[in-house]
């Protein structure tokens, strides 16, 4: 009760800031996706298009090329603290020093969309540090967004966290989530789980499955009393279905077709990801209707 009560009153210095702010999207013509995350929002593990410069390989852009291909509304652009053309080294609590190459100059089928804020080795609580100190917005400061897409949390299971100790870091993202972005409609997932084909991750499913079973009522009580902000979409039922499969993989199984590795969707499993955010992305515009966006 005591964390459902602390939650409202976050919920309510959100609402109440945001009557205060002048940061709110512009009258432009697009509608401004921002892509939040870690290596599943960077694209890690969909196909590449330029060629390897050793001792890195570029990858692909995952979900959001896919989302361009087909977009979920009018004049789609997305918006980021991660230019994709620009390779970036950063420090992380799991992995130390990592570098991300990017996809190199042509992010295709991006094109000239190369802009998200997805940092491949992030855990919850590190991104939600950087929402609290800032971070530069491309392609320009005042592109503020109208939809935020989180997909947050593989990198805490993949260093142990419980469930419990992941929720809290997700509640605190996301009110900075608000906080930074106060007229902007937050989509949640319910994080994929890692490959389902390798026995050794059952138990780590099993807890990210606790950590998805929070995040509904953490979305209701964020938006207890206010037109919705916060929406919880089902990522993980996308991806628990791995259907065919295709041997042989190093653990002696055989490797899903919605999966590239031990963690990573392929190029099929982006496409079922992509689909699910422009579904509820057509869904909300149709419930609640936002200012300079258009449903395709």
């Amino acid at each position: 009760m005591r964390l459902r009560n602390s939650i409202s009153l976050m919920a309510g210095m959100i609402a109440c800031l945001g009557a205060f702010t002048v940061f709110t999207p512009d009258a432009q013509a697009d509608c401004r996706i921002e892509p939040l995350g870690d290596s599943i929002t960077a694209g890690v593990g969909s196909t590449p298009f330029n060629p390897p410069v050793p001792p890195y390989v570029w990858r692909g852009v995952g979900y959001r090329g896919w989302m361009v291909v087909a977009p979920p509304v009018v004049g789609l652009s997305f918006v980021g603290g991660r230019d994709d053309r620009v390779w970036q080294t950063y420090s992380t609590l799991n992995y130390g020093i990592l570098t991300d190459p990017g996809t190199g100059s042509s992010p295709l089928p991006a094109g000239p969309q190369p802009y998200h804020t997805g940092l491949p080795g992030y855990r919850v609580d590190e991104l939600s540090a950087m929402l609290s100190t800032g971070y530069p917005l491309y392609p320009t400061i005042t592109s503020l967004p109208h939809f935020v897409l989180v997909h947050a949390g593989t990198n805490d299971f993949a260093g142990g966290a419980t469930a419990a100790a992941a929720s809290a870091r997700l509640i605190s993202l996301l009110i900075n989530v608000g906080l930074r972005y106060p007229t902007a409609k937050i989509l949640v997932a319910q994080i994929i789980p890692f490959n389902p084909t390798n026995p050794v991750n059952a138990a780590f499913n099993d807890s990210i499955q606790a950590y998805n079973a929070y995040i509904p009522t953490t979305v209701a009580t964020l938006n207890a009393g206010l037109t919705p902000r916060y929406f919880t979409v089902d990522m993980y039922s996308e991806l628990i279905d791995s259907g065919k499969l295709i041997p042989p993989i190093p653990w002696g199984g055989a490797l899903p077709v919605l999966y590239a590795d031990n963690l990573h969707p392929n190029d099929a499993g982006y496409v079922k990801i992509a689909n699910r955010w422009s579904a509820e992305i057509k869904a909300i515009l149709q419930a609640y209707p936002v200012t300079g966006c258009t449903a395709t």
